[in-house]
């Protein structure tokens, strides 16, 4: 970007030095035209003329016809050029191009940063749409299969824009054998209404057992829409719509909810250790340990990379805050793999206030995080909101104070 900006600085300064030299001979020419000013005058409007060009003429030789005495002005560094003109002898030097190609590249460079600024942003709009597009109509295909008629089937048409995943082909193909068979097999049955039970009873059987096959199509494809492939858990798109239905309900029923914030210390170590097929093999662990300890009480989500999500309903911060230490002691006290890898986590726990927004309610778990993390790893911090911080702090007697000790590890149960 850096040269296509200098080359075209430098088209541009010889364009305009081209164009200056001819409003220069143009000017010059209607300077000689006035008959009424003197030869002294002329002179001193010429120079005067390129002294407030000093941006594109380093000097000028100016020499009156019929008169000895030469005018000069400036330094004459640059390129010289002869103008012959009527009763004059005129010479002018230009700058060198390098000076106005930088001079162009200074007026032009706030807009080229504006202009790669703008190119990043439509960059990162760009990947959010696509990604929104790409869940919308996996959503929409998992629609079309729940809205699948048994009593009139008809085959769904492949989406355009997924046609080139292997496994949306590969379920998709499997979703139209069955539809078509089931089409063909409800006409059979129409057409066989004479015969005996028996017979109607073996192609009913046949029918149900495809109509199983079907929603188990159909729970695999929405799996694959809202579950993360590697660690089986609950993908961020997923959580997010999650997060703010149970954020809706909460603040119109006057529950208490509560979040946590999970990250894996160190897990680059992990990484570079040991590689990252067991990285993963621990991300898959974790999240198994996670979630066995969570149980029906939350949903367990990934957050990105290492960091996981989990809802709390009906949890205050106190009730979450023992959640979060059997996660912690869990998976403090667990082994992983054949090389005994040993994980501990940071949690940041943070409870729902009548004013949070989601993302308020997150960016204060996440801080809780952030100084769980700081404050030496495999703790758990909790993010009190103003209101309930102002409240404990007018609570305290003098004299009094809260101390928040570590949970003892709990014995593994999840290797």
């Amino acid at each position: 970007m850096l040269l296509t900006a200098a080359i075209a600085s430098h088209y541009v300064a010889e364009k305009r030095q081209q164009e200056e030299v001819s409003i220069l001979r143009t000017y010059v020419s209607q300077i000689i035209a006035f008959d009424h000013l003197s030869v002294a005058d002329r002179s001193n409007l010429i120079l005067q003329y390129l002294a407030d060009k000093r941006s594109f003429f380093s000097g000028a030789e100016l020499k009156p016809e019929n008169s000895a005495s030469t005018l000069t002005w400036g330094d004459n560094v640059g390129v010289p050029i002869e103008l012959d003109l009527p009763g004059f002898q005129l010479r002018v030097t230009l700058l060198p191009t390098a000076i106005i190609s930088n001079q162009v590249l200074k007026e032009s460079g706030w807009f080229i940063i504006a202009l790669a600024l703008q190119l990043l942003l439509l960059f990162g709009l760009l990947k959010i749409l696509m990604r929104r597009k790409l869940s919308a109509r996996v959503n929409r295909v998992v629609r079309d299969l729940s809205g699948i008629d048994c009593n009139n089937p008809v085959p769904i048409q492949l989406e355009a824009s997924l046609s080139q995943i292997t496994e949306y082909r590969e379920v998709m193909s499997s979703v139209n054998r069955l539809v078509i068979s089931l089409r063909s097999s409800r006409e059979e049955l129409i057409a066989m209404g004479s015969e005996a039970d028996a017979r109607i009873k073996s192609k009913m059987a046949a029918l149900e057992e495809k109509n199983r096959t079907l929603i188990e199509l159909n729970q695999k494809l929405s799996k694959l829409a809202n579950t993360d492939a590697l660690t089986q858990v609950y993908n961020r798109t997923r959580f997010d719509e999650l997060f703010a239905e149970y954020v809706l309900l909460s603040k119109r029923r006057h529950e208490r909810l509560s979040v946590l914030l999970i990250d894996l210390d160190d897990f680059k170590r992990v990484n570079d250790v040991h590689g990252h097929q067991i990285g993963d093999h621990v991300l898959q662990h974790a999240a198994q340990c996670i979630k066995q300890v969570i149980g029906s009480e939350g949903l367990v989500a990934r957050w990105g990379g290492e960091e996981f999500a989990v809802i709390l309903p009906y949890y205050d911060i106190v009730l979450a805050e023992g959640m979060a230490e059997r996660v912690r002691a869990t998976l403090a006290s667990s082994r992983f793999e054949k090389e005994a890898i040993h994980v501990t986590t940071s949690i940041g726990v943070a409870e729902l206030d009548d004013d949070d927004t989601c993302d308020e309610l997150l960016k204060r778990a996440d801080d809780a995080l952030y100084n769980a993390k700081g404050e030496g790893r495999n703790r758990v911090i909790l993010a009190y909101s103003p209101a309930s911080r102002q409240f404990e702090i007018e609570a305290l007697d003098d004299g009094e104070f809260i101390e928040v000790l570590d949970a003892e590890p709990e014995p593994n149960r999840c290797e």
